[in-house]
């Protein structure tokens, strides 16, 4: 016995064309809700931002961009971005499901991401996700591949 599924599929241009009140995620063709960040969850990303933000613009290595500042320096033609980040930080909030996190791990890292910063603030830490290789738990930020001399305590940001 076989069962149809319930789940609309979406082209890429189908989802560009959604209101961008609509808070989804396209993933592998299926609409998934947005998690709303809490405002802890803002902070602890903001402040790894800011951090961040200032060792590239020190080092001369490209840009960060917040989530809200997304849609201010894209292409406003486009809905989304098409290429993934180098690196892709998800803050892990009390409403987002384990499921949730790994799709958006797996998405980052299948589309060209060479990390995943993974921070999980009720714990204390961050896991860090390379293509190929296993995850590595941290309690300080660091990646001396993609940042050289950068680090950032988890401590420091919660």
């Amino acid at each position: 016995m076989s069962t149809a599924s319930n789940v609309n599929r979406l082209t890429f241009e189908e989802y560009e064309r959604l209101h961008e009140d609509d808070r989804c995620e396209l993933y592998r063709g299926e609409l998934l809700p947005m998690t709303p960040g809490t405002p802890e969850h803002n902070n602890i990303r903001d402040e790894i931002a800011f951090a961040l933000r200032a060792y590239i613009k020190q080092h001369a290595l490209g840009r960060i961009c917040i989530e809200a500042e997304q849609v201010r320096n894209a292409n406003l033609k486009r809905a989304a971005f098409l290429h993934a980040p180098v690196l892709a930080i998800e803050v892990v909030s009390p409403g987002n499901t384990a499921l949730e996190i790994v799709r958006k791990r797996e998405l980052y890292l299948s589309t060209g991401a060479k990390a995943v910063w993974v921070i999980y603030p009720e714990l204390g830490h961050a896991r860090l996700y390379k293509p190929g290789q296993p995850p590595v738990e941290q309690k300080v930020l660091a990646d001396d591949e993609l940042f050289p001399g950068f680090s950032l305590a988890i401590s420091d940001v919660l």
